[in-house]
């Protein structure tokens, strides 16, 4: 491991995490620093050039974190890179900076996720982003930015978290099938359940917490009798649609 690696992981607290972040990724960081976030027709492509550079720096940031075969890797790079571009609401980039805090608070995730460090929480505060209503048109715009330009599969794929070999389980074929169903198109005998499981990602993902869902759909869960959301989804698309729609139904009514 580098040195600006070595720093990442070991970093105590937010201020050596944040010096450990501009030493190991200083033009990201300053290309992040350059965003213009101030009018609301900036947010869509300032989200977008946000989430670009925090994919790729979230890449080089985890090897360095996880032992091989400790932890889904896919899942926890797609939850660092959405609390990473949360911190441009919250305390990480009040303190650190714009560019500093988002990949602070990617590392910070990494670490939490992994196992691979002590959990630094987030410095206090918020943005002045974060203290209007311009929060929510912000992380509006960075779900899209991850996935609402993306196909149908390719949604579910990073919403879920999921590999290729793990998407193509998840509706009963091969990564090589799912490669075919991109190049001409989802089967009429799929098509009802691919939907199905696009319905319960697009919902799940407005409700949840940004960056949880990857994390959370692999855990048991009561209401599904013991199953994850992922092993539901496989066994009933239709059934567990119904069933989370129900369920947020009721409780916005309630």
């Amino acid at each position: 491991m580098t040195t600006a690696g070595t720093r990442l992981r070991d970093a105590g607290d937010a201020g050596a995490l944040g010096a450990a972040v501009r030493e190991a990724a200083p033009t990201d960081v300053a290309t992040l620093d350059d965003l213009a976030l101030g009018a609301p027709t900036a947010l869509r492509p300032g989200a977008r050039i946000a989430v670009t550079i925090l994919h790729r720096v979230v890449s080089d940031f985890t090897p360095g974190h996880i032992p091989a075969g400790d932890v889904p890797v896919d899942p926890l790079r797609q939850a660092a890179v959405l609390r990473g571009a949360e911190a441009v609401l919250d305390g990480w980039c009040l303190h650190l900076g714009l560019g500093c805090g988002m990949l602070a608070a990617a590392a910070a995730s990494i670490r939490q996720m992994s196992g691979s460090g002590p959990a630094i929480a987030a410095p206090p505060g918020v943005t002045a982003l974060g203290a209007d209503e311009g929060a929510m048109q912000w992380r509006t715009a960075v779900l899209d930015a991850v996935a609402g330009r993306l196909e149908p599969l390719e949604r579910i794929r990073v919403g879920l978290g999921l590999s290729e070999t793990e998407l193509g389980a998840l509706f009963g074929v091969s990564r090589q099938a799912v490669a075919q169903w991109r190049d001409k198109g989802i089967p009429s005998t799929r098509s009802d359940a691919v939907a199905h499981v696009l319905q319960t990602v697009d919902l799940l993902d407005r409700k949840l917490k940004a960056g949880r869902l990857p994390l959370v759909a692999r855990r048991p869960s009561e209401r599904l009798a013991g199953r994850s959301i992922l092993q539901a989804l496989t066994s009933d698309p239709a059934g567990t649609h119904e069933e989370f729609a129900a369920a947020f139904d009721w409780a916005s009514g309630a």
